[in-house]
């Protein structure tokens, strides 16, 4: 059976945490199977479940306030925009 892989730019993270997620702009190229990318997601997702429990907040809704600047710019804030925006490439990748 062939294994679909795409291309993507991709920091991989030794512990495998998403605390310390971190894209860089000089980032190799690196092949990521669909089972990784799913993998991810569910990663990405867990972390936005604890910020959606503790702010109290869907990650849509948040995400359109702090576009639109109604919140503020913390660090957590910023955190939270970056699992989001990665949890929608992602979910793009997969399809």
């Amino acid at each position: 059976m062939e294994q679909l892989a795409l291309v993507l730019l991709f920091d991989p993270i030794p512990s495998g945490r998403y605390t310390d997620f971190t894209v860089h702009m000089s980032a190799r190229k690196r092949l990521m199977t669909l089972n990784e990318i799913i993998q991810d997601i569910h990663g990405l997702d867990a972390e936005l479940r604890k910020l959606e429990r503790r702010y109290g907040l869907l990650s849509a809704d948040f995400y359109h306030l702090y576009k639109v600047g109604e919140l503020e710019q913390s660090r957590e804030f910023i955190q939270w925009v970056g699992y989001y925006e990665a949890k929608l490439g992602r979910e793009l990748r997969s399809r």
